[in-house]
């Protein structure tokens, strides 16, 4: 039991900080739970659980897991610096072995030298 527990033991335990391990060394740090504060040099990232729904399985006994819908904000100064900034968002996610990708969008900003595109995974949580 305890070499299990050892194996185990840098494993996140959840998913937000496996996700957060996954995309930090993306933009150099600038990986932010729910929001990019302002004053931060871009590119940079926002992170945050959408939804979170149990499982429901005539199979499955009640509270044997989680499907939840995460998202991933990129952000920066140029279109396709986020287009690429955003191809390694979905690859790293998908790396995790967690998730995988239920849409990506491009949204409007206020400021037109800014660049938004979002991207929204799909998460098996047990």
């Amino acid at each position: 039991m305890s070499a299990i527990l050892l194996a185990f033991s840098d494993v996140p335990a959840n998913a937000e900080q496996l996700f957060y391990r996954a995309l930090v060394g993306l933009v150099n740090g600038r990986c932010y739970p729910v929001l990019i504060p302002i004053d931060v040099a871009l590119p940079a990232l926002a992170y945050s659980r959408v939804s979170t729904a149990p499982i429901a399985s005539m199979g499955c006994p009640a509270g044997m897991g989680a499907i939840s819908l995460f998202q991933v904000d990129v952000v920066g100064q140029s279109y396709m610096s986020v287009l690429d900034m955003a191809n390694g968002v979905r690859s790293a996610m998908i790396e995790t072995g967690k998730a995988t990708l239920s849409s990506m969008i491009d949204i409007q900003t206020d400021n037109p030298m800014i660049f938004r595109r979002v991207l929204t995974f799909n998460v098996m949580e047990f």
